[in-house]
C-alpha cells in the first residue's frame, strides 16, 4: 500500500474526487468519526466496511453489512479507484495485513489517528513577512567527488528554489575544527558527524535552510520560511 497523511479537510476533498473510500474497522472508532463529520455527511461516503470479526457496522446514521478484506479484494475489481482509511486503534496491524495484499500494492491509504493529529496546511495571510533567508546551506566536508544522485539533488533545489541562494560549505569558507567535537569528527574523516555540528552553527549564524545533499525537492520550499523555526 501507499501510506499517506494530510488533515481531515484535505482527505474529506480527496475523496470528493470520486474515489470509493474503504472504511477498515467497524468499531467504536469508526462510529466516533461518523459523528465528528457529521456535517460532512462521512457516513454516505463511506462505500465499504472492511473487518476481520464483526458483520455489520453500526452508528447513529445507518447501518452498513461489513466484509473481510480477503473477501473485499477477492469480490471486486474497483480497487485501485478506492482509498482505504484505518478506523482502528489496531492500525498498525491493520495496515501490516493490508500492506502484504499484492493487490492493493497501489492503493492509497490513511490512518484516521494521522490525520487527525495532522495539522491543518499553512496558509500565508495577507501581510506575513518570511522569518528566514532564502538561503540554502549545505556541506561537502573532505573533498571528494560528488555522486552523480548528489549532484540531480542539488539540481531539484535550483528547479524548484531558483530565487534561493545555495551557498557550499567546505573547508575553503569554513573551519571544521574550530569546535573539539567537530574537530574529531573531522580528524577520523567522519564528515557526516562534522557536519552536524556545522549545520547548527552556520544555520545560527547565517539563517536559511539546511539540506543534505541526498534530499531531492519535489516543490517550492518558500512556505516554510514563514515560521520561527523547523525541523526535518
Amino acid at each position: 500500500m501507499i501510506l499517506k497523511n494530510m488533515d481531515a479537510p484535505e482527505f474529506l476533498a480527496r475523496i470528493d474526487d470520486g474515489r470509493r473510500l474503504v472504511c477498515v474497522g467497524a468499531g467504536k472508532q469508526l462510529s466516533d468519526i461518523c459523528k465528528l463529520l457529521y456535517e460532512y455527511n462521512f457516513f454516505e461516503k463511506i462505500s465499504v466496511v472492511l473487518d476481520n470479526f464483526s458483520q455489520t457496522f453500526t452508528c447513529p446514521y445507518g447501518t452498513k453489512m461489513a466484509e473481510t478484506p480477503d473477501d473485499y479484494v477477492k469480490r471486486t475489481s474497483l480497487i485501485t479507484n478506492s482509498v482505504f482509511l484505518i478506523t482502528s486503534a489496531d492500525y498498525p496491524d491493520l495496515f501490516e495485513q493490508l500492506h502484504a495484499m499484492p493487490e492493493l500494492n497501489k492503493v492509497e491509504c490513511y490512518i484516521w489517528e494521522y490525520i487527525r493529529k495532522a495539522p491543518p496546511a499553512y496558509t500565508l495571510l495577507v501581510g506575513d513577512e518570511p522569518k528566514i533567508p532564502k538561503k540554502i546551506h549545505y556541506i561537502w566536508f573532505g573533498g571528494n567527488e560528488m555522486s552523480e544522485k548528489h549532484k540531480r539533488c542539488i539540481d531539484s533545489w535550483r528547479k524548484y528554489c531558483p530565487d534561493f541562494e545555495i551557498i557550499r560549505w567546505d573547508e575553503s569558507n569554513y573551519d571544521p575544527v574550530k569546535q573539539s567535537y567537530m574537530a574529531a569528527a573531522y580528524k577520523e574523516k567522519k564528515y557526516a558527524f562534522a557536519s552536524d555540528y556545522a549545520r547548527l552553527d552556520i544555520i545560527f549564524n547565517e539563517g536559511g535552510i539546511y539540506l543534505d545533499t541526498d534530499v531531492e525537492l519535489l516543490r517550492n520550499i518558500e512556505p516554510l520560511l514563514y515560521n520561527d523555526c523547523f525541523f526535518g
